[in-house]
């Protein structure tokens, strides 16, 4: 390893091209005119919803996202459940069942066709300890 004794001599900076030297720093070039006949097409307006899907990320849609959610609160639900059963709390239970059935009545459908597969098998899961905790 090579040990670091002090700084070298000052080197001066390359100037960037078109740039030219002032007695306050630097300019610019002038630039050359536009051809004739060229013309700039306006911009389009921007929506909101288009800015909101950007904010998503690659590939995520908003249909995917409540997809998702819902999935993740069923899953919530189910482990409340059964933290509920484990500790044999029944109005725990009983507030996990309601909060339960009414996640399982409205699924959302995503776009995606392998996480539409996983929202489907977490709301037969669902479907199946509502089923159970009715035959009791």
């Amino acid at each position: 390893m090579t040990a670091i004794d002090g700084l070298g001599p000052a080197v001066p900076s390359r100037r960037a091209r078109g740039a030219t030297p002032t007695a306050a720093g630097f300019r610019l070039e002038e630039a050359a005119p536009a051809p004739e006949g060229a013309t700039t097409a306006p911009a389009a307006p921007i929506r909101f919803d288009t800015l909101l899907a950007l904010q998503e990320g690659p590939g995520a849609s908003l249909r995917d996202r409540a997809a998702r959610d819902h999935a993740r609160q069923m899953l919530a639900a189910l482990r409340d459940l059964q933290r509920a059963q484990l500790g044999a709390q029944a109005d725990a239970g009983l507030a996990a069942l309601d909060n339960l059935a009414r996640l399982a009545g409205t699924i959302p459908i995503a776009d995606d066709p392998q996480l539409g597969a996983i929202v489907n098998a977490v709301a037969v899961r669902a479907a199946v300890e509502l089923a159970r905790r009715q035959l009791r």
